[in-house]
């Protein structure tokens, strides 16, 4: 369904797809939410919004993809690219915030949220993604800070953060090098 630029909606039935792996909605510029009967689709590893700029909310029903693995809502694209260059049409940027059953999401290794330009907070339950090792948030210029709770996410390996909070960056940097030290 990817680039279906006038798609404002999926139909409920969308959660009856139970073998459904990868939904696809790139480009969806106009969709504007998710019906909760997504939560239905129990076989989905791979839910791609980037660039659905209209999209405001996910439903609490996320919580419910047991075996998802990518989680993209902005440009997903940073792990082939060495450089980040600013483009504010790859994220959801009307999406202000991310619903506290995303915690439940065990399997979810990386979590792309790069140019979600609206997005304020981060839930303090996404502390509970034992499994996350990258979390991308580049060109979040409305996020403001980090739940506390991002400390306990001790699989995660890559943190990219909007320049205004590099300094969480750096403090990261240090602690996983004093871990390193540590274990030597």
């Amino acid at each position: 369904m990817r680039g279906c630029e006038a798609l404002q909606e999926l139909p409920n039935a969308v959660g009856q797809l139970s073998g459904l792996e990868t939904l696809d909605l790139i480009a969806c510029t106009a969709l504007e939410e998710l019906p909760p009967t997504v939560g239905q689709l129990t076989a989905l590893c791979t839910l791609d919004l980037s660039r659905c700029h209209t999209l405001k909310e996910l439903p609490a029903a996320i919580g419910q993809l047991s075996a998802l693995q990518r989680l993209s809502l902005g440009w997903s694209r940073l792990e082939e690219e060495e450089e980040y260059s600013f483009a504010p049409d790859r994220g959801c940027s009307a999406l202000t915030g991310l619903p506290a059953e995303i915690g439940q999401l065990a399997k979810l290794p990386a979590l792309y949220l790069c140019e979600c330009q609206a997005l304020k907070q981060l839930p303090a339950e996404i502390g509970q993604l034992t499994t996350l090792q990258a979390l991308y948030a580049l060109g979040c210029s409305n996020l403001k800070q980090l739940p506390a709770e991002i400390g306990q996410l001790t699989a995660l390996q890559t943190l990219q953060l909007p320049d205004h909070l590099r300094h969480l960056r750096t403090r990261n940097r240090r602690k996983k090098a004093r871990k390193r030290n540590a274990a030597n």
